[in-house]
Parts: C-alpha cells; structure tokens; sequence
C-alpha cells in the first residue's frame, strides 16, 4: 500500500486525538486536511485507526480459526468485496483491531459479476471443508443486491450446501440479532454489538488460498 510520508505523522495525531475522546470525525477532517491526505489515506485512517479500549474488547469477539461445524451468518457484501478488493490489486490492509480492510472506495458500488462469483467461490472452497450452515445477508440499498442473494442461492443449491441468501434493507441489523453460531464480517459496529463470535472470514480465506502480504496498521 503507496503512503505519503506524512501519513505516519497524521496516524499519530490522529490516534491521540482520539484516545482522548475527540470526536472522530471532526478529528479525521483536522488531520486529514493537515497533511493533505488523500481518499484512500482518509478511508484508512478512518476504518483502521482504534482505540486500545476497542482493541481489547473486539478482540474479546473475535476467534482465528473456523469451528469445524454449526452456523455462519455472512456479512455478504463485506466480505465479498473485501476478498474482490485483494483480486483486483486494490489496497487492503489489517487494521489496528486485526481485522482485514479495504480502502479500494468499493462501498455502495455493485461488484462486476466476475470478481463477485471469483469471491464467493474462494468462500465456497474453504467453508464446505466443514459442515456448516452458511446464511448470507446482502443489503438491498447496494445495487444488484437480489442479484447477488439469487446467485448464491443457485450455487448453494447446487453444491448441496445447507443456507441460504436473504436481503434485508439493513444487513447490519440482521447480524446484530444473530444468536447461534458465529458471524462473518471485518464490520467494526457488528463486531462490537455482535450476541455472539465474530471471525474474519476475508482474512482467512486469502490466507487460505495465497500467500498474501498485508500491510498492518501500527504506530
């Protein structure tokens, strides 16, 4: 990931002005327009920079490895284009709480079909090692959202896969009422209100299928 020099002391300032309780995004628009920071440096500050009060109790959420079996509600488009993000050459990066971001400016864009279905079955190919129920949940104000649920209904049907695709104008609030099983997102408001364990499925697919190089956040 290309960063301005000036990044790093823009992070500083940034996270200190947080840890001391400012408010994020009035603080985000002072730093970011301090060190003329572009739209990919102010997505990552932004989505990447937590507070250690935050760190610790996501990670208190959060578990590394798949569980082998039960249910797994999916973040849809979360995870999708996260992994579509990393295909594409787009920068991605692990944030200060662990979790796989990306900065690519994909959010409220429609994924071309190919890298949707190239995302989807780079999921498939871990996730049915296992004996699980894969529910997705897909936002219906994102373009193409009943098209995405559709296609993943069809290849879970096909593959004999227990789940199911379902869209919701708020995914978000579908995933915050999940009580059983695990869920699957990098979303930092699911992770913190979650009812039960989160894992970073993005990450751990890429880990699963390459060798990847992600760049890590840090001071």
């Amino acid at each position: 990931m290309q960063l301005k020099p000036e990044f790093y002391e823009a992070l500083k300032d940034y996270l200190l002005l947080m840890e001391k309780g400012y408010p994020q995004k009035a603080t985000l628009k002072l730093i970011s327009d301090r060190y003329l920071l572009n739209s990919v440096e102010r997505s990552v500050l932004f989505r990447g920079v937590v507070v250690k009060e935050k760190v610790d109790f996501r990670r208190t959420k959060t578990i590394n490895e798949f569980p082998g079996a039960g249910i797994i509600t999916i973040d849809g488009f979360n995870v999708l284009r996260t992994i579509a993000s990393y295909l594409l050459g787009r920068p991605v990066y692990v944030a200060m709480d662990g979790f796989l971001r990306d900065a690519s400016e994909l959010h409220g864009k429609p994924l071309g079909q190919e890298w949707r279905m190239k995302a989807f079955r780079l999921v498939l190919e871990v996730l049915k090692q296992g004996d699980y129920t894969l529910n997705f949940w897909f936002d219906t104000p994102v373009t193409k959202s009943g098209e995405t649920a559709a296609f993943v209904n069809e290849i879970l049907n096909k593959e004999a896969i227990s789940g199911k695709a379902q869209t919701a104008h708020s995914a978000d609030y579908q995933l915050k009422q999940v009580e059983e099983g695990i869920i699957a997102t990098a979303d930092s408001a699911i992770v913190e209100h979650s009812k039960v364990q989160v894992i970073d499925l993005a990450q751990l697919v890429l880990k699963k299928h390459f060798n990847p190089y992600f760049f890590y956040l840090t001071i």
